[in-house]
């Protein structure tokens, strides 16, 4: 049931059909639908309604009761499930014991001629409302070439070159950086039971030894974690395509965290601790979708514990429409940005370069923030 894809067949692919597809939509591009891209659009979003009948069917193939063993894929019904943990829940929630877990990046990966920084700001909401926040930043810094003495030689300056090749432009590692802090603050909060925002496993961390390092120690505290993903339009084709044969008031288990992992990950057989963290923590957490609204959004928890994430996900929702996530989570969401303003914290760090060297600030600077 998982999506499995060639990422270099796909490219290749892609790009060919970009440019055999291409239309000129100058003249029409206002009116009267965008060169039609517009029906285009539409219509491709009708297509997946021929498809419905046969996503119910294998999405009502299985839907256990309460109190029956749960295999993926599965169908719950809000009013069965719903109520089973309600009063877990809100005594936990009344003590203070819950807590939702955000981070934001503070100012992008940034590439400099010498180094590369990137900052984010974790949030830690408590349900007793009491909001901490923590920034951290980090820098890969390639090792500061020493300049010889009088006129640098082509030479010294092709080594120098070299040395300064690992810094990338690699967006994804201030990604990766804020998914790790905001397991590390989960680690390092005090409440049992705690949201996070997006999934628990993330494929940027798997990759990643210290990833599956920050994962297992989350994982081995015995904290009952449910991660809830607010915008799954970028995640994998199959959570994509049941979510739109959801019903409302419906959660639907699409697979196991080990299953998706593999289908998603080349060469992970090849890694002996990608296969150890595997078994001993993906096989246990699984993926889903539940609709409390008008919108379906995607989470992730332990498998044994579906009757508690299925309260969480329902019982602190957030009632206005299209964005039904959980309360505290929006919070914490809420008072990260708040605290930290992305915007003028990247702004900032020019600033203080330019009063040093203003010259070679405007080379440093992305030339966006100039407009």
């Amino acid at each position: 049931m998982i999506e499995n894809h060639n990422p270099q067949t796909l490219n290749t692919v892609t790009f060919s059909q970009i440019i055999t597809n291409e239309l000129d939509i100058t003249e029409t591009y206002w009116y009267p639908d965008m060169g039609g891209l517009v029906p285009e659009l539409i219509k491709a979003t009708q297509t997946i309604n021929p498809w419905i009948p046969g996503l119910r069917q294998i999405m009502e193939k299985n839907q256990p009761k309460p109190g029956e063993p749960v295999v993926s894929p599965a169908l719950f019904q809000q009013q069965d499930w719903e109520n089973l943990e309600a009063q877990w829940f809100w005594e936990n929630h009344k003590k203070g014991n819950i807590a939702a877990i955000d981070g934001t990046i503070i100012f992008p990966h940034t590439k400099f001629v010498l180094t590369q920084v990137f900052a984010v700001g974790v949030g830690v909401f408590n349900s007793a409302g009491n909001t901490n926040t923590k920034l951290t930043a980090t820098r890969t810094v390639a090792k500061f070439v020493e300049p010889p003495p009088g006129i640098p030689t082509f030479q010294e300056i092709k080594a120098a070159i070299e040395q300064t090749k690992v810094l990338t432009q690699e967006k994804s590692w201030s990604h990766t950086w804020r998914e790790y802090r905001e397991r590390v603050a989960a680690i390092n909060t005090h409440e049992q039971i705690i949201y996070i925002d997006g999934p628990i496993i993330t494929q940027n961390l798997v990759t990643q030894q210290h990833g599956r390092q920050i994962m297992r120690d989350l994982h081995n505290t015995g904290k009952f974690c449910v991660g809830v993903i607010k915008d799954i339009r970028t995640s994998q084709q199959t959570l994509r395509w049941f979510s739109r044969a959801l019903e409302d008031n419906e959660v639907f288990l699409i697979t196991d965290l080990k299953n998706l992992v593999t289908e998603r990950l080349e060469d992970w057989s090849e890694d002996p601790d990608i296969i150890s963290f595997l078994d001993d923590v993906a096989q246990y957490y699984v993926r889903g979708i539940y609709k409390p609204g008008k919108k379906v959004f995607g989470f992730e928890c332990l498998f044994s514990e579906i009757p508690k994430a299925i309260a969480m996900l329902f019982q602190d929702c957030n009632g206005v429409a299209g964005h039904e996530i959980p309360y505290m989570l929006d919070k914490v969401d809420s008072d990260v940005r708040g605290k930290f303003r992305p915007g003028e914290a990247e702004q900032y760090l020019y600033g203080k370069l330019a009063e040093t060297y203003p010259g070679q600030t405007w080379d440093e600077m992305n030339e966006r923030l100039l407009r």
